[in-house]
């Protein structure tokens, strides 16, 4: 997966469903830079272990500074059912602290899935913090997030995405991208999403096990955001 740009891996970012490609345990890290600031950096690292009856993965992560900082801790399970859908369930746990103002927490479910239309076609989408959990003495609720797009994949080496984001506080985005691999250790991604309009690279190299990722997105009017990572998967 790179970063949330892999096509098949990642309909929509924290994807519980995409755990059901897994077939060897996995760990994973990665550093995340919006728009070239230091004070915007997050940080992430996850192990994800198959298992016969489902597969889990546990992701930490960590965005913000000294003086506000987000924390998620995030326990997934995916499993297929009737041979053509994946499901998935994400249970979040959110801390917010702010220098000066004190901490709070509190508890978001996500749930996400893909459905095999066919050998060419698959259908996903993920429902982002669907029990509406608040955060802070203000109960400010956190961002609820709809996600539904189509992978197409004519090819083994070539596929093709097109989404639709939908937060439920704003306007929705489109999203459209592709995925080529020259080669058997390397992955190329390209895509492009509006409101607002952005480009978005990705690079994936790997090497018995070993898999090195970049990823960058453009915005029109701040810097370059930029991701970092890497991960190793354990063969038997």
């Amino acid at each position: 997966m790179i970063m949330g740009f892999d096509l098949e891996s990642g309909i929509a970012g924290l994807d519980s469903a995409s755990l059901v490609l897994l077939n060897n345990p996995t760990i994973c890290s990665a550093f995340n830079n919006r728009f070239g600031l230091s004070d915007l950096a997050m940080r992430s690292a996850m192990i994800a272990i198959p298992h016969r009856w489902a597969n889990a993965s546990l992701l930490l992560s960590r965005f913000g500074n000294s003086v506000y900082r987000e924390t998620t801790a995030s326990i997934s399970i995916g499993k297929l059912l009737f041979g053509r859908i994946n499901v998935g369930t994400a249970l979040s746990f959110y801390d917010l602290t702010i220098k000066d103002y004190g901490s709070d927490n509190t508890l978001g479910m996500t749930l996400s899935w893909h459905y095999d239309w066919n050998s060419t076609l698959v259908w996903g989408g993920s429902l982002h913090n669907i029990n509406v959990p608040k955060i802070s003495a203000y109960n400010e609720p956190l961002p609820q997030i709809i996600t539904t797009g189509i992978i197409f994949k004519p090819l083994d080496i070539a596929r093709a995405q097109i989404e639709w984001e939908q937060d439920t506080e704003y306007s929705g985005r489109m999203k459209f991208g592709m995925t080529y691999k020259p080669l058997t250790n390397i992955i190329v991604v390209i895509g492009r999403a509006s409101n607002p309009d952005q480009l978005t690279f990705g690079l994936q190299l790997s090497l018995k096990g070993l898999a090195i990722e970049y990823a960058a997105a453009s915005h029109p009017n701040l810097a370059l955001s930029q991701w970092f990572g890497i991960g190793f998967s354990f063969h038997y």
